[in-house]
């Protein structure tokens, strides 16, 4: 995955929903601790925080911010959580907008015999290695889409900045898998974005508290985890591929019927 330009990042936030009120907490880079606990009113450490990620050219939407924090409200199927989309809105914009769309998923997912290296965001999808990570990078690649394994958190924030900046304000659909503790992390913040999509869980050996999480953010994670749910992600996948050709069949039709003919001369 190409490399951006670095920016002031978070480097663990949680959003966690207590009572009535929302509490956002994390560490900077600096392990200078915040917190924002008020439920109404003063929005101005957590804007900063949100802003510290985003930067000012994005319009973070608080609401969606605090609806995605309160976890067990999210729609979910099996182990998928839809954030803006629905199982039939969602095939159906990819396979229309395969630009403003991507595949993400976690180093650690890849399998300890990988014939790139583990620790890095390089995958082969011919290889001769049975791997569902090259099962969906090869429908990504069909559908036109960015297919991307991200190493840290941080690659994975950089990305979706760089890919909202791309696409100059249309909606940007993401299907992403992730540990539950990275989701209920990111998921309230990129949905704050107006990003839409499906995050789904790996499961495995995942990490399940910050010591471990902290390792594996810096590419250190030896055991490989477990894309969930990869059939029906396919399925998504497979089912856009088939609406953008149906797309292409019917915008030749419509580019044969407006060609001008030529009429022969007497």
């Amino acid at each position: 995955m190409k490399k951006h330009n670095k920016i002031p990042v978070v480097w663990h936030l949680s959003a966690l929903q207590v009572g009535e009120k929302t509490l956002l907490k994390g560490v900077l880079l600096k392990r200078k601790p915040f917190s924002f606990s008020k439920p109404t009113g003063n929005f101005v450490n957590l804007m900063k925080v949100i802003k510290s990620y985003f930067g000012d050219d994005f319009e973070i939407d608080l609401d969606l911010v605090k609806r995605y924090s309160d976890y067990n409200s999210i729609p979910r199927i099996g182990h998928r959580l839809f954030f803006g989309t629905d199982e039939d809105e969602f095939p159906r914009f990819i396979g229309e907008n395969p630009d403003s769309f991507f595949v993400a998923v976690p180093y650690c997912a890849k399998p300890e015999n990988c014939p790139e290296e583990r620790d890095s965001d390089k995958c082969t999808p011919d290889c001769e290695i049975d791997c569902p990570l090259k099962v969906i990078h090869l429908l990504t690649k069909e559908l036109g889409s960015d297919f991307i394994i991200s190493e840290t958190d941080d690659d994975y924030i950089q990305y979706l900045i760089h890919k909202k900046k791309e696409i100059r304000g249309d909606v940007l659909y993401q299907l992403s898998w992730a540990c539950l503790m990275t989701i209920k992390t990111f998921l309230p913040l990129v949905a704050g974005t107006g990003t839409r999509g499906i995050a789904i869980k790996v499961t495995g050996p995942v990490c399940k508290k910050s010591s471990e999480s902290v390792p594996s953010s810096r590419g250190k994670k030896r055991k490989s985890t477990i894309l969930g749910d990869i059939s029906a992600a396919a399925s998504y996948l497979k089912t856009a591929i088939e609406i953008k050709k149906q797309m292409n069949i019917e915008l030749d039709l419509t580019a044969d019927l407006q060609m001008p003919t030529s009429s022969a001369k007497v």
